[in-house]
């Protein structure tokens, strides 16, 4: 394929991308490695003391974090409890309307009877969004599944939120998009609201009782956010590949005409 056409094809992807309605009111594509606001576990908790405007909330203590290599470890103490951006001065609570978090982390099944997982919680403008990460499934907070049939204790994974409040399509508060390393698993989009959103706040972590114990332990080796846009992940690529056969097809059957 010569440039042109190389051109064409990249234009034409685009353009796809542009005219998904899952994706209408959306900011573009972009791998969370560019992103305003990057923490790696590390820089979250050093092993001594909280980072980068990093606090913790719940019933957990410092006693139940650990670092492994960069990566922050929960070895959960109590039922609840979470790192969170919170102190009114950080790039969250600094900015307004979309916004986008991307986290890569592990559920380490440690009671294989007892794994209630994690939540991602963005809360902002009289709306939070709370994405409840289990061991076999992905569910808003009160349970209703977006995607399941899944293992999200065998490895690492990254979980990416998107959310734009003018886009109705799931929920006259606004429109949820969800990945599950870098693939979609929303559709055009899910309501993942919570009622009473009247706080500021990015939360990671065991929100809420009943939801993680004493028994269940995750890791986190990166939270990352664009804290005023909303981005869809990187296709996978094989995705792009696919389109890509597809389109390149295209061209050539037009040449050949």
């Amino acid at each position: 394929m010569n440039a042109k056409n190389l051109q064409r094809l990249l234009v034409v992807f685009g353009a796809l991308f542009a005219a998904n309605p899952a994706f209408a009111d959306l900011d573009g594509v972009a791998d969370s490695s560019t992103f305003d606001s990057q923490y790696n576990g590390n820089e979250i908790w050093d092993g001594a003391d909280f980072q980068n405007q990093w606090g913790q909330d719940g019933g957990h203590t410092t006693a139940a974090l650990s670092l492994s290599g960069t990566d922050l470890v929960f070895s959960a103490d109590a039922n609840n409890g979470w790192v969170q951006h919170d102190n009114d001065s950080t790039p969250w609570e600094s900015a307004a309307g979309k916004w986008t978090v991307e986290a890569k982390l592990k559920l380490n099944d440690t009671d294989p009877d007892i794994n209630d997982g994690m939540v991602i919680w963005g809360e902002r403008d009289a709306n939070r969004g709370v994405l409840w990460i289990q061991g076999d499934s992905m569910t808003d907070l009160n349970g209703t599944e977006i995607a399941g049939g899944m293992d999200n204790t065998d490895d690492f994974h990254t979980y990416r939120v998107a959310f734009d409040p003018t886009d109705t399509t799931a929920s006259p508060g606004g429109t949820h998009h969800v990945w599950r390393d870098n693939a979609l698993i929303s559709g055009d989009g899910v309501d993942i609201n919570l009622a009473g959103g009247n706080l500021s706040r990015l939360i990671v972590g065991d929100c809420c009782t009943g939801i993680g114990n004493p028994v269940d332990q995750y890791e986190i080796a990166y939270i990352r956010y664009q804290a005023d846009m909303a981005l869809a992940a990187v296709p996978e690529p094989s995705s792009l590949g696919l389109a890509g056969i597809g389109l390149i097809g295209l061209f050539g059957f037009r040449r050949r005409r």
